[in-house]
């Protein structure tokens, strides 16, 4: 059953990449352009057998504003004044603290950006870049030296790792816990621990959400604030009238579905925390669709456990959604209330509520507790990380659970579950993930781990963070997502505009 499922899944195709080696960076020539290429003097060559003149090839101008930028431990922006010749590609040389210059890559000069990868904290790293057509070349151009900051990850361990895939990291959000409102971090980290790419973003303290979007650019919540940043870690865009939260969802035409808070006041000294769904157009931000939980959902219908928290001082925790999952193909939205252990499925654009499924609703009751992004796999099966926080038995565990259930007959059982020897538990955060190979990578939030494990539930690869450091979702990408920034992005209609401190 695991692997027939397993198989519907679409994957990230594994694509070549500028740094692929263990250095992710130091002159490994998959994915680069090759400047050695005869397709020119080939083109030549065919004319002079048609009779036709010889072409002769000029070398193009030298890349004018080159610019070298820090923008965090491991990485440093490369920009250059774009080439409107679609012929044209620059190629990058980089030298570290005074050493020698070593390829890095090629990349089409109408770009005219690039991100180096991997790099080392607090070391000096220098460019030079010239611009080719074919074998004709102009003249190196060399940027000012640029330092690297000190890294704001803690300390972590690769505990396990049987398939080590090259071209596969995993994205993550990272939080201190004993000082949630002063530190947070996102960072992408390959199966063998080199730390491809980090962000500090501790005016966002704590991250609630990231999501990687197809044009290179991620989604980033905290509680009250939504922004789409690019992988220089300029802002793209941002929201902040709705107090948004937990998930972020780029749609197919370019508009934004998201998680809000609802504060719903009794009385002057009582308010309830709800939730509600926006969808919004994030060029005008226009509000194009709103469904609110408190119209559908009494109030009656509670957990007095979360009821009694006063959750971020800001309302009694109700209901405490954290995913919500559009299907497009058929126009429906699935919710998944943790507080309440249900999922709602949710025809779009009526708002209508088809069915529900967990604790008090249509059927699937006391199958997990509390839990954390589920992903549909199909109309008849999802994939959850069950928290396990209240249990009505009082056992204390989490675990991974794939669910097949049938929407006509009314039924749902777990055919498929992850739960380790002894127990672990997270009684907040995490989430679920198939990866590359077809196993499920588990982010056991609260403890800072990520987790693999294959169909017969053996592990295949665990990071583990330092005490006291959590997670909020591991998502699985290929190396490509990275190295492959700087290519013009997917037009979805809205704003991409880089700060003033990253561009060029």
């Amino acid at each position: 059953m695991f692997l027939l499922l397993v198989t519907t899944l679409v994957f990230f195709s594994a694509c070549s990449s500028d740094n692929t080696s263990g250095d992710a960076g130091n002159g490994d020539s998959d994915g680069d352009f090759d400047v050695e290429s005869d397709s020119f003097d080939s083109d030549i060559e065919d004319s002079e057998a048609d009779g036709e003149a010889e072409v002769e090839i000029i070398a193009p101008d030298a890349p004018a504003g080159l610019k070298a930028l820090a923008v965090s431990a491991r990485n440093v922006r490369l920009g250059w004044d774009a080439y409107s010749d679609e012929k044209v590609e620059v190629c990058i040389e980089r030298a570290e603290s005074g050493g020698e210059y070593a390829a890095v890559s090629c990349r089409p000069g109408a770009y005219g950006r690039w991100l180096d990868l991997a790099l080392a904290p607090l070391a000096e790293y220098k460019y030079r870049a010239r611009a080719c057509i074919g074998e004709k070349c102009s003249d190196w151009v060399e940027s000012e030296a640029v330092s690297t900051p000190e890294s704001v990850l803690p300390p972590f361990e690769i505990t396990v790792n049987t398939y080590d895939d090259p071209n596969e990291v995993f994205l993550t959000s990272i939080t201190d816990i004993m000082h949630q409102s002063e530190y947070a971090a996102v960072a992408a980290i390959r199966r063998d621990g080199t730390v491809l790419w980090e962000m500090s973003y501790n005016e966002l303290c704590p991250i609630t959400e990231i999501d990687p979007f197809d044009d290179h650019s991620i989604a980033v919540g905290a509680y009250g604030t939504m922004r789409i940043i690019d992988l220089d870690g300029s802002v793209i865009y941002e929201y902040l009238p709705d107090i948004a939260h937990h998930d972020i969802d780029r749609l197919s035409n370019g508009n934004l579905i998201y998680l809000i808070f609802d504060q719903i006041k009794q009385s002057e000294d009582y308010t309830i925390l709800g939730d509600g769904i926006h969808i919004i157009d994030p060029y005008t931000d226009e509000i194009l669709w709103e469904w609110m939980g408190k119209d559908y959902i009494p109030l009656s219908d509670n957990n007095p456990n979360d009821m009694n928290n006063i959750w971020l001082g800001i309302g009694h925790d109700w209901t405490h959604s954290n995913s919500v999952w559009f299907d497009e193909a058929n126009s429906v939205i699935y919710l998944n209330v943790r507080n309440l252990n249900r999922i709602y499925k949710i025809k779009y654009p009526s708002g209508e509520v088809e069915w529900i499924m967990g604790d008090g609703g249509d059927f699937g009751a006391g199958i997990w507790s509390h839990s954390h992004d589920p992903h549909f796999i199909d109309e008849n099966h999802f994939i959850v990380f069950d928290n396990g926080l209240y249990r009505p038995d009082g056992e204390i565990y989490s675990q991974t659970i794939l669910v097949e259930y049938d929407e006509n007959a009314k039924t749902a059982e777990v055919v498929w579950r992850y739960r380790e020897t002894p127990d672990f538990f997270s009684l907040g955060l995490g989430g679920v993930e198939y990866t590359a190979n077809g196993n499920i990578a588990t982010c056991d939030g609260a403890n800072g781990r990520i987790v693999e494990v294959n169909e017969a539930g053996e592990k295949t690869f665990e990071l583990d963070f330092e005490v006291l450091f959590t997670l909020y979702k591991a998502i699985p990408l290929d190396i490509s997502f990275f190295s492959d920034w700087g290519a013009p992005a997917p037009d979805y209609g809205w704003p991409r505009e880089e700060s003033a401190s990253s561009k060029n």
